[in-house]
């Protein structure tokens, strides 16, 4: 956890690129995966969730980059960036649930 919001631009250094090189690999894997049955899978329920929360979940991650991005490089305040966490955190579990969901819809 933060301790002070002069943390903030040295975290983000750190994870932002971890977090960029796990979304390729996740994006890179699910298309390997998809190729196998794409004609079946697409028209899943559960599948088409999961990319509709995965679209959500990108676009709450510009937003927040674009109301932030200056103030986590530069150390500045942060406030209202909790809803856009939770966002995150909600969609990270709902793509994981929707995508184990996929084998039994």
């Amino acid at each position: 956890m933060l301790r002070s919001p002069r943390q903030a631009p040295i975290v983000a250094h750190a994870a932002i690129p971890v977090a960029v090189a796990g979304l390729l690999l996740r994006a890179a894997s699910g298309v390997v995966l998809l190729s196998a049955e794409a004609s079946t899978v697409v028209r899943n329920p559960a599948f088409q969730f999961k990319i509709a929360i995965l679209i959500v979940a990108l676009a709450n991650v510009a937003a927040f980059h674009w109301r932030f991005g200056k103030a986590l490089g530069a150390g500045g305040p942060l406030d209202g960036a909790r809803l856009y966490a939770t966002v995150s955190l909600a969609g990270r579990v709902l793509v994981l649930i929707a995508g184990r969901s996929i084998a039994y819809l």
